[in-house]
């Protein structure tokens, strides 16, 4: 079993990303930067494929990493993620214990955020998955490639809507009736820096929320829109009731439709 890890970064002027993040295996790098370029090198015994490029978008750099790889398992990475020690053997553990796992998101603390902690390996469905960003995740890259996923250009930072990339792959992964778990093995720590995305809760922000639903399920797209008008109350409620949010996202999915 051979493993990648395909890191999408930005505005990089040297190669010492590699060892910033304890890169455990071979890697892609995609640099979205002023130039177009592309080196090979070995480091601690692992074979890197870095790419300059002046494209821009998550998506894109997602996807020509994905579209490059070669190994048999990919781990999405962002360049804040530090890899524990450990993280070769959990992730070969982990795909070796679950031989008919698609997709599998790990334990990657970031912050105060305890929602995200993984407290025992279980099955992944629409109901429980969406809350894990793509750095959690690592995929069988066949199974992916054969069911013609890949990762959206119209959502996440970057592009027309402003996040959701990683929601929409799951989606995809349940529509051709994937086989997802969660396990408790730490790959890393993500260290956030500031969004490139999130700037505030505006309108945009309810509008995309509402779209991205849509994009994910058409049938389950209010129910989705009602659910976040609900359990999110806490963050907007001193600027808005849930009625208009609720209104907001319904006028994104108009748009998004009439588009």
């Amino acid at each position: 079993m051979t493993i990648q890890i395909l890191v999408s970064t930005m505005h990089q002027t040297d190669y010492s990303l590699v060892e910033k993040m304890n890169i455990f295996s071979d890697a892609i790098i995609i640099n979205q930067c002023d130039r177009n370029g592309y080196k090979q090198f070995q480091t601690n015994g692992h074979t890197i494929d870095w790419y300059d490029t002046t494209e821009r978008g998550v998506g894109k750099s997602r996807n020509k990493a994905l579209f490059a790889a070669t190994a048999d398992i990919c781990v999405f990475a962002d360049d804040d993620m530090v890899y524990d020690k450990n993280a070769y053997n959990a992730v070969y553990d982990a795909f070796t214990s679950y031989p008919d796992a698609s997709l599998i998101v790990f334990n990657v603390p970031t912050g105060n955020n305890k929602s995200l902690d993984i407290k025992k390996d279980h099955r992944l469905h629409q109901w429980n998955a969406f809350r894990y960003g793509t750095y959690h995740f690592a995929i069988r890259r066949n199974d992916i490639l054969k069911n013609r996923i890949s990762i959206s250009l119209l959502f996440g930072g970057g592009a027309k809507y402003s996040c959701g990339e990683d929601s929409l792959l799951l989606a995809d992964c349940f529509k051709h009736k994937l086989k997802l778990y969660a396990v408790t093995s730490l790959l890393g720590i993500n260290h956030e820096g500031e969004s490139t995305w999130f700037h505030g809760y505006n309108d945009k922000f309810f509008k995309d929320r509402g779209t991205l639903y849509y994009a994910m399920s058409k049938t389950l797209a209010i129910p989705y829109c009602i659910r976040y008008t609900l359990i999110k109350k806490h963050l907007y409620i001193k600027d808005r009731t849930p009625k208009q949010v609720f209104n907001l996202m319904m006028q994104g999915i108009k748009e998004y439709k009439n588009s």
